[in-house]
């Protein structure tokens, strides 16, 4: 995650369910701590508590059983209650610019 001198500690959350975003990541020699992907956005706020500290969350749009924007409105509710910390990054990865926009408008860092 950028050249950042603490990004070899981030810990990364991947909900994405068609690319392997830890192989893309390595490929593209990004240093990060720890990384997760899940493949389905099933109990994404659970899975986020689960987690601990997320440095970086990265959102895919369309992911079964609810869409990244659902995911990231249930992250918003959930922060507002106090039950999670807000993700230090969000990032929407659709290829579809559209989404992303959705997902920046509803409090995503980047899209």
């Amino acid at each position: 995650v950028g050249p950042s001198d603490d990004a070899a500690e981030y810990r990364v959350l991947a909900f994405e369910d068609s690319y392997d975003i830890r192989a893309l990541l390595k490929n593209a020699d990004v240093r990060m701590g720890h990384f997760e992907q899940r493949w389905s956005s099933e109990n994404a706020v659970e899975v986020l508590r689960e987690f601990g500290r997320v440095d970086v969350l990265l959102l895919d749009f369309y992911l079964p059983p609810v869409t990244g924007l659902t995911v990231l409105q249930q992250v918003n509710e959930a922060v507002l209650a106090g039950a999670i910390e807000r993700p230090r990054h969000v990032v929407g990865m659709s290829s579809v610019s559209s989404c992303n926009n959705r997902l920046v408008a509803e409090g995503a860092d980047a899209g």
